[in-house]
């Protein structure tokens, strides 16, 4: 199953684009980002990044919020609840919209202790809504 379809999006692809291993999300100068989160002493964020792209030819507005999906994270077989932000771009509660052939980027973060961070084998997105779960490998 594909991420689009277990959100039961029309129109929109989503795909996995990779991860980063930060203190610190957003990283930099970010002016547009009122809100960043730090990983607490000793961990990192693992930042999961997605693609969403409108494919269907017309503007299409967005609301992953709706679905009341939760997330977790399968780090090497050991679950991590995805942390709840209020990034905009956060895959849980993306809300906005999309011109035809417009992608962003999502975004799912979870901590991970700094040794981890070295030894990345497997990773696994398991999403739950209401009715249904879905575990899909990401590597």
């Amino acid at each position: 199953i594909s991420i689009a379809d277990f959100l039961d999006l029309t129109g929109v692809e989503i795909s996995y684009a990779g991860y980063e291993t930060v203190d610190t999300y957003p990283e930099g100068e970010a002016k547009e980002a009122y809100f960043f989160m730090s990983a607490t002493e000793g961990n990192k964020l693992l930042v999961l990044q997605f693609s969403a792209l409108n494919v269907s030819g017309e503007e299409l507005s967005i609301d992953l919020a709706k679905s009341q999906t939760r997330y977790k994270i399968i780090l090497n077989g050991t679950e991590k609840n995805a942390l709840t932000t209020m990034l905009l771009n956060d895959m849980a509660y993306y809300q906005g919209t999309l011109a035809a052939n417009e992608s962003i980027e999502l975004v799912l973060l979870c901590e991970i202790q700094d040794d981890q961070t070295e030894f990345i084998d497997t990773l696994q997105l398991k999403m739950k809504s209401v009715d249904d779960s879905a575990t899909i490998s990401l590597n």
